[in-house]
């Protein structure tokens, strides 16, 4: 049971987030691990993005960074099986070795079936990369070519490749597979610049990602061999098979789309204004794309307890947790976007340079967009939680596409990325309305609270003409930065972030203190 360094049982959403600081048991260490990754690829990514940036120029890092991610579409066609198994493997934790097995030997079926289905689609993607990035040099795409071949073929192995992973989270211990994880991130980027400086080009770059993967599914596959007792493959039976392909088909599908609501900014400006943006689209939203991974890591922590009161019949319970945490999500984003509003300008600017950064109106359209698309990942979650996949699915893609359609549309007519952003905001508020009521009809009351709602909208809304009036010299700026700082604290005090969170963090850090003095020899 996890316990609160005061001596106090956790009954909130809010005391187990603050109880997650503290590394009493496998969840808590798979939380944590979650948290670490997040920090170390955040600092790797400060430190190497510009140092590809510089090696490379902006040409070819915008045409790397467009290529993953359109590749990485690509592995939704793998069947999913991988990822259904390690939520199989958490509910069927009763069964006996042999079945786990065929479990592992099911997946693996799976995998091979779909197979053709995943060189196909990368090998579709690979040749009509020249057509999804505008501008790319003629003298690149022969580099192009050889770096889509490499990366397809990574993307063939993922699915054998995490199964170990699987299997790991699966059995409630995560954090393993994470530490592996971590370490290889620190590793596979020095050996990309390494690969740079030896005149390796975007090839390069793409055997280091899949000798990468191989590694890290090899010290995984060793790590899992030895913490799970069961470890191992059967040759599964039909109904396995058809176990695994059913529950992994609506995973593919909600994969998918959340792949393409996730690239949608990058899709929208890769179409319009080509590799050059795409470029400085990858610093702009750097430190957004971070506020939506800790947004996402904190309500996955807790997902899980979420589906099982709720199957279990404890339908008040399941109710009041969800409420705390997409309340608790909601503060998190909001201090999160508004901060990238105020600061991210002078943050590219210093990190990256000028020319990097698209300019004071998009970056509020795009963390306005992100933010957005925290909600929708979050609500995603919930529904998750009682396994309503595909309403979900229904709603975010019809949204995800309205948004990508008509923001291209909108800029050949009007040659405006404001404008394009304005319209897939507009888009992506679709699910952010219609998600919330598919919600209300299981947890009904677990609705965001009216005095947070309203102190998010005002918290942005400041930002936003705060951010413009500190981009003036002198005296002004100086007043505008402070009263940010003033104005997002009286908000999160004020409710923005739920007030049994602020005190259990305050009381866990009076008990710290407490315990250092008792400590204190004579």
């Amino acid at each position: 049971m996890l316990i609160l360094s005061i001596g106090i049982a956790p009954t909130t959403t809010s005391e187990l987030f603050i109880v997650a600081l503290i590394p009493r048991s496998d969840e808590t260490k798979n939380l944590l691990s979650y948290y670490l990754n997040f920090v170390v690829v955040a600092l790797v990514g400060i430190v190497i993005n510009p140092i590809m940036l510089m090696i490379m120029g902006p040409s070819s890092f915008g045409t790397w960074k467009a290529l993953q991610r359109y590749l990485d579409f690509a592995s939704v066609a793998d069947g999913r099986a991988t990822q259904a198994l390690k939520w199989l493997v958490a509910n069927r934790t009763a069964l006996s070795p042999d079945e786990k097995r065929r479990d592992l030997g099911a997946a693996v079926r799976v995998w091979l079936f779909w197979l053709p289905a995943l060189v196909g689609i990368a090998v579709l993607i690979t040749i009509a990369v020249p057509l999804l990035v505008a501008d790319i040099p003629d003298d690149l795409l022969r580099s192009v070519y050889w770096a889509s071949a490499i990366l397809a073929s990574n993307l063939a192995l993922a699915g054998l490749l995490s199964i170990p992973d699987s299997v790991l989270v699966g059995v409630n211990k995560g954090y393993q597979s994470m530490v592996v994880t971590t370490a290889i991130v620190v590793i596979s980027n020095a050996g990309m610049v390494l690969v740079l400086m030896h005149g390796g080009g975007l090839a390069g770059l793409a055997i280091v990602v899949l000798i990468a993967s191989v590694v890290n599914a090899v010290v995984t596959w060793l790590v899992a061999r030895s913490s799970v007792p069961w470890w191992g493959f059967a040759r599964p039976e039909r109904a396995d098979v058809a176990r695994v392909t059913t529950f992994s088909a609506w995973t593919l599908a909600w994969s998918l789309v959340e792949k393409v609501l996730l690239s949608s900014e990058l899709i929208l400006v890769g179409l319009t204004v080509g590799v050059v943006g795409v470029a400085q689209l990858t610093f702009t939203t750097f430190v957004g794309q971070f506020v939506l991974s800790i947004a996402l890591i904190t309500a996955s922590g807790y997902m899980p307890r979420v589906g099982a009161l709720y199957g279990t019949g404890a339908r008040r319970r399941a109710t009041g947790m969800t409420r705390d945490i997409r309340h608790t999500v909601l503060g998190i984003s909001v201090v999160g976007f508004a901060s990238v509003i105020m600061f991210n300008g002078w943050f590219v600017s210093l990190w990256a340079g000028e020319d990097q950064y698209l300019g004071w109106l998009v970056n509020v359209g795009l963390a306005v967009a992100m933010l957005l698309t925290a909600m929708i990942r979050l609500d995603g979650q919930v529904l998750d939680a009682v396994l309503k996949m595909p309403a979900k699915v229904l709603v975010v893609g019809l949204s995800t596409v309205i948004g990508i359609v008509g923001g291209v549309a909108f800029f050949y007519w009007t040659g405006s990325l404001v404008v394009s952003l304005a319209f897939l905001i507009a888009s992506r508020t679709l699910a952010n309305f219609l998600l919330p009521v598919l919600i209300g009809k299981f947890f009904a009351g677990a609705g965001y609270p009216a005095r947070a709602m309203v102190l998010a909208a005002a918290l942005l809304a400041l930002s936003i003409s705060l951010s413009w009036v500190a981009q003036a010299p002198g005296w002004l700026q100086a007043v505008a930065i402070g009263s940010w700082f003033v104005l997002t604290l009286a908000a999160v005090v004020g409710g923005l972030v739920p007030r049994r969170l602020i005190t259990a963090f305050l009381m866990t850090l009076r008990s710290r203190r407490g315990r250092g003095s008792d400590s204190t020899p004579d």
